[in-house]
Formats: C-alpha cells, sequence, structure tokens
C-alpha cells in the first residue's frame, strides 16, 4: 500500500488530496477528496458566493479512474489501439440539498389567524466557467505519475445524473443537461416565480422551506417545500447526495485536409458538411473536380487552431492544395492558424451557402448565442457568379 499526500487550492479553499494506488499494475486510482476546510454555515449562502464558489460545500469526492496502455476496455468491449487512447473517466463527486427558508411567520402572540401573502421561486442557474474550472483546478492537481488524465488535453462532462434515481429532481436534470450537452459560454438562468397566500392560525407559528440543489456552478431552486412550526434543526438542513459524471477529453481543429476527385462518389464521410443539408463540394455549380474539406481533430490544446484564414490568390502556391481545381478564376486556400492571444478553440466546423450576401447575419444564423468565426465569401473571386459560400467555426474554451 503506498499513500500519497498533496494539497491543492479550489475557490479559496484548501483541499487535502489522498492518492490510494492498491493495485499499480492495473494504474487503477481511487482518490479521495476530503472535507473543505473552514466551511461555512449553508444556510447562510449567498448567490454571489455561489458564483465565486466561496462558500461552495464539495465533500467526498470520490474519482474512479480506469485507465489502459495499450489494451483498453471501453464498457463491455476490449480493443488494443496502437495510437493514444483517449478514455472517458467516470467521477463520483458530491452535490448538496438544502432546505431554504421561505418565511417565517411567528403568531403565537395573536389571538386572531392572519392572511399571509408571499412568493416563491424555482430557478435554476449554470455556470459553465465555475463549473468547468472547478473540476479541472482539482483534476490538475494530482500527481502526473498518477493521473489518467493526459497532460495539455482539456476534458469536459459527456453525462451527469444522481447515482441514486430517488434524489432526481426535473430541475436540477435540466442543469445537468445543459452542462453535458449544450457546452455554452454564457451563465444559463431559468426562474418562475408564484404569489401565493396561506392562512396562519391564531397561536401559531408557521415556517416554510423550500429544497434546493448546490453544486459548483449550479444552483437549483425546486418545487418541493416543507411546512413546519419549528426551525429545522442543522443538521437536517443540508444532505449530501451521490453523482455520477462522465468526462471526456474536448477535441479541437488541428488541420484541414483538402480532398478532391472526379468521381463524386468519392466524398470522405467524415467531410466538412453544409448547415442546411446541402452539397458538400466546394466547386458545386463551377464545374472542374469534386473538393471537399476534412477536418483533423486533436485532443492536445498545444495543436488546436484559434481561426481559419482564407486566401484567394492568382497564382497557385505548391505548399498547398486547391481547392478550386479544374476551374476558372483564383486559387482557394483555407488556412487553420494558432493565435496566441487567444484562447477559445475551433472545435467544430460547417459550410454555410446562400444565394446572397448574408456575411453580416451568419452570428445569428450559425450556432446562435455561441462563440464562432467565419470566412468571407469562398466564392468571391470565382470567374462566374454563383451562391455566396462561407465556411463557419466554433470556438469553445479550454480549462486547464
Amino acid at each position: 500500500m503506498e499513500l500519497a499526500m498533496n494539497s491543492f487550492f479550489i475557490s479559496s479553499h484548501y483541499v487535502s488530496v489522498m492518492v490510494l494506488s492498491k493495485h499499480p499494475e492495473l494504474l487503477s486510482l481511487r482518490i479521495l477528496f476530503l472535507r473543505f476546510i473552514n466551511q461555512r454555515e449553508t444556510a447562510k449562502r449567498t448567490p454571489s458566493s455561489f458564483l465565486t464558489c466561496a462558500n461552495m460545500k464539495l465533500e467526498s469526492w470520490l474519482f474512479t479512474l480506469a485507465v489502459s496502455v495499450p489494451r483498453i476496455v471501453v464498457g463491455t468491449s476490449t480493443k488494443t489501439s496502437t495510437e493514444s487512447p483517449d478514455p472517458r473517466v467516470t467521477m463520483k463527486i458530491r452535490g448538496t440539498y438544502i432546505w431554504k427558508m421561505v418565511f417565517d411567520f411567528d403568531n403565537s402572540n395573536n389571538q386572531a389567524s392572519v392572511d399571509y401573502s408571499y412568493k416563491v421561486t424555482e430557478s435554476g442557474l449554470y455556470n459553465p466557467g465555475t463549473f468547468n474550472y472547478a473540476f479541472m483546478a482539482g483534476v490538475r492537481r494530482i500527481p502526473p505519475d498518477r493521473s489518467p488524465f493526459k497532460p495539455n488535453v482539456s476534458y469536459g462532462p459527456v453525462s451527469i445524473g444522481f447515482n441514486d434515481r430517488r434524489d432526481s429532481n426535473k430541475d436540477v436534470y435540466t442543469v445537468f443537461q445543459k452542462a453535458a450537452q449544450e457546452q455554452k459560454e454564457e451563465i444559463d438562468f431559468f426562474s418562475k416565480s408564484h404569489d401565493r397566500k396561506h392562512t396562519i392560525g391564531a397561536g401559531s407559528r408557521v415556517i416554510l422551506y423550500q429544497r434546493a440543489f448546490e453544486l459548483p456552478g449550479v444552483m437549483v431552486r425546486t418545487d418541493y417545500f416543507q411546512w413546519t412550526s419549528n426551525p429545522l434543526p442543522a443538521k437536517s438542513v443540508a444532505e449530501d447526495v451521490a453523482i455520477k459524471m462522465v468526462m471526456a477529453p474536448r477535441k479541437y481543429l488541428k488541420d484541414l485536409k483538402v480532398v478532391c476527385s472526379n468521381i463524386r462518389g468519392d466524398a470522405p464521410p467524415d467531410r466538412v458538411r453544409d448547415w442546411f443539408g446541402g452539397t458538400t463540394n466546394i466547386n458545386d455549380t463551377y464545374g472542374g473536380k469534386f473538393c471537399w474539406i476534412v477536418p483533423v481533430m486533436t485532443t492536445n490544446v498545444n495543436e488546436a487552431q484559434t481561426r481559419v484564414e482564407l486566401s484567394l490568390p492568382q497564382k497557385a502556391d505548391p505548399r498547398y492544395v486547391n481547392l478550386a481545381q479544374g476551374t476558372k478564376g483564383s486559387q482557394i486556400y483555407l488556412h487553420p492558424i494558432r493565435q496566441s492571444d487567444k484562447d477559445l478553440f475551433i472545435t467544430e466546423v460547417i459550410l454555410a451557402r446562400f444565394d446572397s450576401d448574408k456575411y453580416s447575419s451568419l452570428n445569428n444564423t450559425i450556432w446562435p448565442g455561441l462563440p464562432k468565426g467565419y470566412t468571407r465569401n469562398i466564392n468571391r473571386k470565382r470567374e462566374a457568379r454563383g451562391q455566396y459560400l462561407y465556411l463557419v467555426w466554433r470556438l469553445e474554451r479550454t480549462y486547464m
């Protein structure tokens, strides 16, 4: 048995990490993230403190990690690969359900009943920056020789759910889905309020609690309430629940490969698609060869690109593959580049064709609300007029 203790700092809290390896030959790790030191009273948390994670309680983070070299087991299948595998990592973490007080009306000294009006709000908040940085900050502090997480790779959630279905809630589930699927950069928030009235009997006290859920980057006020005549004891206010999250390496654009052929049926299956489902042939309606763009992806952030430059010279450049082969007019080259001052990288590329110039409206047409970039009209220096064609790319932040 070999123990290694490390300390790291997450969101104003010191966390102790114990790495326990019982079977080094299998390269499996079970990492127990012990309790945060200096935890604050959960009932006193505020939305602002939540957004900074200053008062967030993470208790008993348990990472169950599976690694393999070179034979790997994914689900129920086993395969041998000469390439470096990108295994998914299953993480068992702890979220917290908390009873938040809505109101406390003490009518015990009154001989008459009182009609009390109040408002309840059901809401959900997802802060992707807080969510991703909190988890990646933890996994990056694991000693490299003990960690299944690859260096220079950014991981993101692909599924999140409760271990026990009895802990599930539809609003919490909605936020989990947003975190695992949408990968937005913006803070996502929904809220609905209801005006209600309750009669407080003579000589009585009524306290209303609302159940809330908290996790770094996630805060949900559910539609579940509890009535009581006495304040809840401190040990009943908060309840930890087990959550399973599957993390996978994020993929980024490394290069764009050009494939040209005289045969339409040679179209590569992994070619860049058209946003509207149209043709993917760059030379459509212009004759010449069938030419397609194929994205080359990488999980290494150091190889990721931030934008694509469009070049339309009259003379051929032997260093690159011309997308306008066999047609009249300028050459067409696309050059993925990396800008050192940018922290958003290309994760997806798509073609967009229009019958008129739509450059100014691309931002609201393709992946609306998400960070993106796009070229000018690829066909603008063709000899004959045709459709307006743009290459659009989606951008995501790396959480390293």
